[in-house]
């Protein structure tokens, strides 16, 4: 009875004022809609919900230092520069939002499985003040309500300080430190240097150039730490015989307790004036890039030869291939460590390594030749870049010598 009363109401208005207000006649029917049910709060074909964002910081640091001046100091960005990332639970990007203010609470989703991430930076912008702060949350949205997410952004980066005992400053004429990460990224330190910077996560070395009085001169590698973590700080002192009288010893020290043990060098200048490693190249000059057809072998020898006099103690390659990341390498392996598996998977892929992995002594070759003419390029011109770096027994390091490879389609 109510509807029908009500529809003989709405003819009734609508021949007296239909041509006045033909608004009147499009509102009425949802109304009449609305009170023949009060169980339909919103419409039967929209499956919707909204998302309450809460999102925070932690810039708390671990590190085992106690000392006043070595504590972690990180660079804090403001809140609202962060950046956000809406995904389904298959990694489909549904929206992303350049600052916190610019994301809508009032907007609505499909119901389903999410993935929020904030961020700030770019944890592979390794640097003085280059923060990346990363946070995430998994969640659903349910029909016509709002879903309470809470993100709390940690810093992604491993962070890195030096510094220097009077000894140590006192027993040099010139010194120079840098730290490179896994990625190849090496990052020089001032000597007046006493902020961290940010590395990614992984192995992280120190190179320690030094000149005593005596001119002798010398360049070392020591690693700081083969797995370092996000979130933590590790802090290098470069001490000389830890400030005692003696035979003249360069001493590394960390703080964290997660790092490698003290690291102790022979300064005497029999010792540092051994020749650091060398490494010959053929077929290609270091840095140069060469151009080569794929599945093509070149038709000169493309190979490094190593001579490091002080016997050899890891050759470190660091690369950006997509064949050896297929074959399941990381960015960075030590070819004089890697296990009897993965000699086999390059061996099959074409690298011809000599005199590393069978009683390495002083000599060895890692020929790139046949391997080269393996790269894949999937109808797209493709660089691919080979970074080695050979140390020897008394930590003394080579030049980064760097095969850079542009391949182009098969024609």
């Amino acid at each position: 009875m109510r509807t029908a009363y009500l529809v003989a109401i709405f003819f009734v208005v609508n021949v007296l004022y239909m041509k006045k207000n033909k608004l009147l006649f499009l509102l009425l029917p949802a109304f009449i809609c609305g009170c023949s049910s009060d169980e339909i709060a919103f419409p039967e074909n929209v499956a919707e919900g909204k998302i309450s964002l809460n999102l925070d910081m932690d810039a708390d640091v671990i590190s085992a230092t106690t000392v006043p001046e070595r504590r972690s100091v990180v660079d804090i960005p403001q809140i609202d520069d962060f950046k956000l990332a809406l995904k389904s639970n298959d990694g489909t990007l549904v929206n992303e939002w350049n600052s916190l203010s610019s994301f809508n609470q009032n907007e609505s989703y499909k119901i389903g499985s999410y993935f929020m991430e904030a961020f700030y930076g770019d944890v592979s912008d390794e640097g003085f003040e280059k923060p990346c702060f990363y946070g995430s949350e998994e969640f659903e949205i349910t029909e016509a309500s709002t879903t309470q997410v809470n993100i709390t952004c940690t810093l992604a980066n491993t962070m890195v300080s030096v510094g220097y005992t009077d000894a140590f400053k006192g027993f040099f004429t010139d010194y120079a430190v840098s730290v490179v990460s896994s990625t190849g990224t090496k990052i020089s330190y001032a000597k007046s240097e006493t902020r961290a910077a940010y590395f990614v996560p992984g192995s992280i070395k120190l190179n320690i150039s030094v000149t005593k009085y005596s001119g002798a001169t010398a360049t070392y590698q020591v690693l700081l730490n083969e797995n370092a973590l996000a979130r933590h700080h590790y802090h290098a002192t470069l001490d000389v015989n830890n400030g005692e009288m003696g035979q003249a010893k360069l001493i590394v020290k960390f703080d964290d307790t997660l790092a490698s043990e003290d690291v102790i060098i022979d300064l005497s200048d029999e010792i540092m004036s051994c020749p650091a490693p060398e490494v010959y190249t053929e077929g290609f000059g270091s840095g140069q890039p060469i151009s080569l057809e794929e599945g093509v072998v070149s038709a000169t020898p493309v190979k490094m030869t190593i001579n490091a006099r002080g016997g050899l103690k890891s050759v470190v390659l660091n690369h950006q291939s997509q064949l050896l990341t297929a074959a399941g390498l990381s960015a960075e392996v030590d070819l004089m460590s890697i296990d009897k598996a993965t000699q086999e998977v390059l061996v099959s892929l074409g690298l011809d390594v000599k005199g590393l992995w069978s009683n390495p002594d002083q000599m060895a070759v890692i020929d790139f030749t046949s391997f080269l003419s393996q790269i894949k390029t999937n109808g797209v011109a493709t660089q691919s870049i080979f970074n080695v770096v050979v140390k020897d027994g008394y930590d003394k390091i080579s030049d980064t010598i760097s095969l850079i490879v542009n391949t182009t389609p098969k024609q």
